[in-house]
């Protein structure tokens, strides 16, 4: 009886989420530029019921409503929305996959706008930014990765300041973002020369180019394998040449192994 009894407030309460508090939102999301000082008011208890509802529908229609303020700088300034993001995030943990791809694609349509990102900061809401990297949905988590990759500069030097500087991973404390920052740096790499470095250190059977006693390469004095100190040499003489790009593998592989 008392399961019954709990049973049936718990659908009288969505019955009034839906009939009161959800065109409640909508009717005053309409209009929110224009509520002066209870702007403020109204934002709180929004934002009340992100951090205490846990219905997924009645949080959809919250996310829906916010959606226009979030994205329009003439509706709520920059500390309001970034307050309403940083509330939103609460939804990583609502048992909801239409949820949660809404929210990101909230986040995701802020910071693909320039002006938006540049207005928001990144670094102060990075929290939701970083939900997206983590996300389950692998074609989500492509979106925010190339996003991310476009913010950390063309040079590697950009990279190593923003990953090792500017950027707080406190956020990500809780998943292995070390793996973000390889994918980063791999994603700078040089595809070509890497290739190139493979296929000559596979010729070789794992061993760098041969030379003769006379030092040329290729001769009947014998294979045998060039030493660090000559193969650096030989790299800083010509950076293109098979035994710089052999020395950049092998160095690879030892630091691998």
């Amino acid at each position: 009886a008392a399961a019954a009894a709990a049973a049936g407030a718990r659908s009288e309460m969505e019955a009034l989420d839906d009939q009161v508090i959800v065109p409640c939102i909508q009717l005053l999301s309409m209009r929110i530029e224009g509520l002066g000082e209870k702007r403020r008011a109204f934002l709180d208890a929004v934002m009340h019921l992100m951090d205490r509802v846990n219905r997924p529908p009645l949080l959809t229609q919250v996310v829906r409503a916010a959606r226009d303020w979030l994205g329009d700088a003439q509706k709520l300034p920059a500390d309001e929305r970034r307050s309403l993001l940083t509330h939103m995030t609460r939804f990583e943990q609502v048992p909801s996959t239409d949820l949660q791809r809404l929210f990101l694609d909230v986040v995701y349509d802020l910071y693909k706008s320039p002006e938006n990102a540049e207005a928001l900061g990144l670094r102060r809401t990075e929290r939701a930014f970083m939900i997206g990297l983590r996300c389950n949905d692998v074609s989500i988590r492509s979106k925010f990765f190339e996003l991310l990759r476009a913010h950390t500069g063309t040079s590697l030097y950009d990279l190593l300041v923003f990953v090792f500087s500017k950027h707080d991973w406190e956020s990500m404390s809780e998943y292995f973002w070390v793996k973000i920052c390889l994918d980063l740096f791999l994603d700078r790499l040089d595809r070509d020369a890497v290739l190139e470095a493979t296929g000559a250190c596979l010729k070789h059977g794992g061993r760098g180019p041969v030379e003769d006693g006379s030092g040329g390469s290729g001769g009947s004095g014998g294979d045998m394998e060039i030493d660090d100190d000559s193969a650096r040499a030989s790299a800083a003489a010509d950076e293109s040449t098979p035994e710089s790009l052999w020395v950049r593998a092998s160095r690879f592989a030892r630091a691998a192994g």
